[in-house]
């Protein structure tokens, strides 16, 4: 789901996989080069809040990102 606010895009992602521990998805260190596993470092970097909610109660993950909108006369703010 996409929800436009006047002041930023948030972008709320559903699975319906198992629950996930969420203090355990941390990005990894760059330093440590070989395939995969960047995903949560580009995703904070490009947006400007990234939460992973509690698991809604008939399971799966939510992730909720925020990426604000520049002001200007279409995003008047």
């Amino acid at each position: 789901e996409i929800i436009r606010r006047s002041d930023a895009l948030v972008f709320l992602l559903r699975d319906f996989a198992e629950s996930i521990d969420v203090s355990s998805v941390k990005p990894r260190d760059l330093d440590d080069i070989k395939p995969g596993g960047l995903g949560t470092h580009f995703m904070r970097e490009v947006m400007d809040d990234v939460q992973f909610m509690p698991p809604p109660a008939d399971g799966g993950n939510l992730l909720r990102m925020v990426k604000k909108l520049p002001k200007g006369p279409d995003n008047e703010t």
